[in-house]
């Protein structure tokens, strides 16, 4: 699920990192023209028993996984069409942004910088 979602966000899976072991599965994804890769890791048993987030996702662990993109409209029709449940849109100065869930869960960021 998550290859097809990152693959849809212009990501493209490097097979000569992917590798996996009893316990996890790495897949590493590149994007054209870029030297920058994301890494997802998928467990097999959880290493420790999982309880109950807090309320905050931001006070657990890593907080999200952030984009900056050319055209933030673009990417929010795409995430829409690719199923993904947008959280949160708004602006700041200097960019506008959006949060999204992964197929799997993961918190994304998507900002779009303001063109000068």
């Amino acid at each position: 699920m998550s290859q097809r979602f990152y693959g849809a966000l212009g990501f493209e899976v490097v097979p000569d990192l992917c590798h996996q072991d009893d316990a996890v599965i790495w897949r590493y994804f590149r994007r054209a023209g870029s030297d920058a890769l994301l890494e997802l890791l998928q467990y097999r048993l959880p290493p420790y028993p999982v309880g109950p987030l807090p309320a905050r996702r931001e006070l657990v662990g890593l907080n999200h996984i952030g984009f900056h993109v050319e055209d933030l409209d673009a990417i929010a029709a795409r995430l829409r069409g690719l199923g993904a449940t947008i959280t949160e849109e708004g602006a700041r100065p200097g960019y506008r942004y959006l949060f999204a869930t992964g197929p799997d869960g993961e918190y994304l960021g998507f900002a779009e910088l303001e063109r000068r």
